[in-house]
């Protein structure tokens, strides 16, 4: 029988890549990787923030090569591609729908990430290109602690049944 396995799926994806750290700004050969699954491979390259990329590679894991499925490396694209899609997105305060484990999260801070949990104020993520303090521009994969208020939307993806 199948089952959906995209939200747990996703977090266990993201979970495997903790610890992933740049060699140099922006760039490491996973990090590259990343990049590979956005419509601007070329963003290592060129040494930019890699969170949407580190996102964007988890969807794409998760949903598969074939999958309609948001590409952007912009953070601020997420949303208008997760409405085209017509998946489920909602704000913080929403009342109807609550954060949970496998959501992307995208912050007010320009920056995004995989919800592992929530407990009615705070949001549990695993980001990219973040760091230790909880900067949007740091150097590795980590998991962090963020406040409902500092969340502007979250998407939910499909549920893919895998056999």
């Amino acid at each position: 029988m199948a089952t959906p396995t995209t939200a747990p799926g996703i977090v266990l994806l993201a979970r495997e890549e903790l610890g992933v750290v740049e060699i140099t700004r922006n760039r490491a050969p996973r990090i590259a990787k990343y990049w590979q699954a956005t419509d601007y491979p070329e963003g290592e390259a060129a040494r930019e923030p890699w969170c949407a990329a580190f996102v964007a590679w988890l969807v794409l894991m998760v949903l598969g090569p074939f999958a309609n499925r948001p590409r952007s490396a912009a953070v601020r694209l997420w949303v208008p591609a997760a409405l085209r899609l017509r998946w489920l997105v909602f704000g913080p305060r929403d009342g109807l729908y609550f954060p949970r484990s496998g959501d992307i999260v995208v912050f007010t801070f320009s920056h995004i990430g995989i919800v592992e949990g929530f407990d009615g104020e705070t949001v549990r993520t695993i980001e990219g290109n973040t760091d230790d303090a909880g900067g949007r521009e740091g150097t590795k994969v980590c998991r962090r602690r963020r406040p409902l208020s500092a969340c502007k939307s979250f998407i939910r993806l499909p549920e893919v049944a895998k056999p």
